[in-house]
């Protein structure tokens, strides 16, 4: 490529930049309370959920809806992570194929049974998006295990594979 087109290239991307700059300072006068910078995705993720009617669990709180069996758990990860390792008695429903693994599974769903659901981490939204499918498929006790695997893992519970 000769010089001048790389100059140009070089001019378009100040161009484009300077252009985002002034659309993200315009957009911001539109919101009474714009997310800050260093906003946590995670508390992002909580509070879509409870917005939602999700009802949050704690890391505590999850281990006791396993033990006691008190939930139907799904497990909204890929399939391939939910092969590699899964809370106890967890089906999956990942979020990338959740019509196809829907299909599958609402035949042992109960719409009055507590379902929680779980993803990778905090800063996942996969079990949010599954959760919020799952509820407007008419399934009303839906709870949302914001800590996911890693926190499960992180508190040494077990894992099935």
């Amino acid at each position: 490529m000769n010089r001048a087109g790389s100059s140009c290239t070089g001019l378009q991307m100040l161009m484009l930049l300077g252009a985002t700059v002034a659309l993200a300072a315009a957009a911001s006068r539109f919101y009474e309370q714009p997310l800050p910078l260093d906003y946590p995705w995670s508390r992002h993720v909580e509070q879509s959920a409870l917005e939602t009617g999700m009802q949050v669990m704690t890391v505590a709180e999850a281990e006791a809806a396993v033990q006691s069996f008190s939930h139907i758990v799904l497990d909204a990860r890929r399939e391939a992570d939910y092969l590699a390792g899964h809370l106890p008695g967890a089906m999956s429903l990942p979020a990338n194929d959740v019509d196809a693994h829907f299909a599958m599974i609402s035949s042992l769903l109960d719409p009055a049974m507590p379902i929680m659901v779980y993803c990778s981490g905090q800063d996942c939204d996969e079990s949010l998006l599954v959760g919020r499918m799952v509820i407007d498929a008419g399934y009303t006790n839906v709870t949302l295990f914001v800590g996911g695997f890693r926190a499960w893992q992180e508190a040494g519970l077990p894992v099935q594979r």
